[in-house]
């Protein structure tokens, strides 16, 4: 028994088995969820070049303050929304297993977690096909300062999103593979 096996001992219940582990698919990709981040690196990008070319002929000081909202605003605009992205999916791990959905993140900046989902009778499960399918299973309220918002939770960017996507309809009727 593996090191990893014992880990799962300490989590699954006695008759819980593991039926599927994988991994989303780690490439770059722009994701629509990112669109809302082009915005304010546009203005900021915009404003910039404003500020710069009306400082042209004024303080050093001014001029890297404009660079440096330019460098920012680029890097919200371009690189953010890609590398984001790429580094939650390298650091995100799925487990299903006869009763539950296991999502797991080991990120360097913010640390550990494991979260799991019953998957039964009473889950909804939405798959969306693609080369890269996604499937979601539980919904999350997300409280900011001034809002409140729903994500999605689910397995996302699975190369053999069908086949799991089939294991977990077993699941959810009872009668796992």
């Amino acid at each position: 028994m593996s090191a990893g096996e014992d880990e799962w001992d300490a989590i699954l219940s006695p008759d819980e088995r593991i039926l599927w582990q994988g991994r989303p698919g780690t490439g770059l990709a722009f994701d629509m969820k990112n669109a809302k981040e082009f915005l304010p690196g546009a203005l900021s990008m915009g404003f910039s070049i404003v500020w710069m070319r009306a400082t042209r002929d004024g303080a050093t000081e001014m001029q890297i303050i404009g660079l440096l909202l330019f460098l920012a605003g680029l890097y919200q605009l371009f690189f953010a929304p890609f590398f984001r992205g790429y580094l939650r999916r390298a650091c995100t791990f799925y487990t299903l297993t006869d009763k539950r959905a296991f999502v797991a993140v080991d990120h360097p900046l913010i640390g550990r977690s494991l979260k799991s989902y019953k998957i039964g009778p009473e889950t909804s499960l939405d798959f969306q096909p693609g080369p890269y399918a996604s499937i979601y299973f539980a919904t999350e309220v997300e409280q900011g300062h001034e809002s409140t918002r729903a994500r999605r939770i689910g397995f996302e960017n699975l190369k053999e999103g069908e086949a799991v996507f089939g294991m977990m309809g077993q699941v959810q009727q009872g009668r796992a593979p």
